[in-house]
């Protein structure tokens, strides 16, 4: 009768232990080892440029390209942006100018060129925004910048970083494999007691 009691706990370690090793499997080992003349490594490790580049192509394709920066210069107000840089690169700029007679014109000479910086990029905020954009699509390649970020990362924080996204779920697999140990161990007392 004991057996009968057993069989299905002994299924649902086996099935804990199998979908245990299965899921840290994915990340160890992290080099390539022969076991008995087999190569063996971890998913992650062993795919991770292709992992990088599958990743990197996602983002670009479906959540960061650079029309949607390009669309953040064309939405952004530049006209205030730049009136606030100017007024507060002069607001830290000191300068005396003292000539003789007419005395300190430095503050004439600050608020003239304040007035001309401001209204000379403002004008031509839409030629700078263009050309932003334009800088923006020649120079960012978000899927290459992506890719080298996850090809260039270390495996253990490759790891960190699926466990931080997935570790519940890869939790409840191992969890699973007991349960399902433990359902064939009863189908198992069934049949042996038929």
């Amino acid at each position: 009768m004991l057996k009968y009691v057993i069989i299905p706990f002994i299924g649902a370690f086996i099935g804990y232990i199998t979908n245990l090793i299965a899921v840290k499997m994915l990340f160890v080992p992290r080099k390539k080892i022969n076991i008995f003349g087999i190569a063996v490594q971890g998913l992650f490790p062993k795919r991770k440029e292709e992992l990088a580049h599958a990743v990197g192509e996602v983002v670009e394709r479906e959540f960061l390209n650079s029309g949607d920066i390009n669309r953040v210069f064309r939405e952004a107000n530049l006209d205030n942006k730049i009136s606030e840089l100017v007024e507060n690169s002069f607001s830290n700029l000191k300068f005396n100018i003292n000539i003789p007679i007419v005395g300190d014109i430095s503050f004439l000479l600050r608020n003239r060129l304040r007035g001309f910086l401001r209204e000379f990029l403002v004008s031509n905020s839409p030629i700078i925004s263009q050309q932003l954009s334009s800088m923006v699509d020649e120079n960012l390649k978000i899927k290459e910048l992506v890719t080298e970020k996850i090809i260039n990362l270390e495996s253990e924080k490759l790891e960190e970083l699926i466990l931080n996204v997935a570790g519940k779920e890869l939790r409840y697999i191992t969890y699973f494999g007991g349960i399902i140990g433990f359902v064939v161990g009863v189908f198992q007392v069934i049949v042996l007691i038929l």
